[in-house]
């Protein structure tokens, strides 16, 4: 996902960059790396909920999992749920 988040923000850049996006097409190769990327970031979504989550809900106690999703957020960006 890192080496693919490369190419895939390069593209997404250029639509931010772009005076008048709605003009804005994406040439093949464009549209396959981002393709790819959210292929990749579905699967690891899926590996983090079916896999990751529950392994870790079966071996944290309440407080570790709690800091384990606040890393998470944090990591993301997100405001943890006051």
């Amino acid at each position: 996902m890192e080496t693919a988040w490369v190419d895939a923000r390069c593209t997404l850049q250029a639509v931010a960059d772009s005076l008048d996006s709605a003009c804005l097409t994406f040439t093949p190769d464009q549209t396959a790396t981002l393709k790819q990327f959210a292929a990749l970031y579905r699967q690891h979504l899926d590996d983090e909920n079916g896999i990751a989550y529950p392994a870790a809900e079966a071996s944290l106690s309440p407080a570790g999992l709690e800091a384990m999703s606040e890393d998470m957020m944090q990591r993301r960006g997100v405001s943890p749920k006051t």
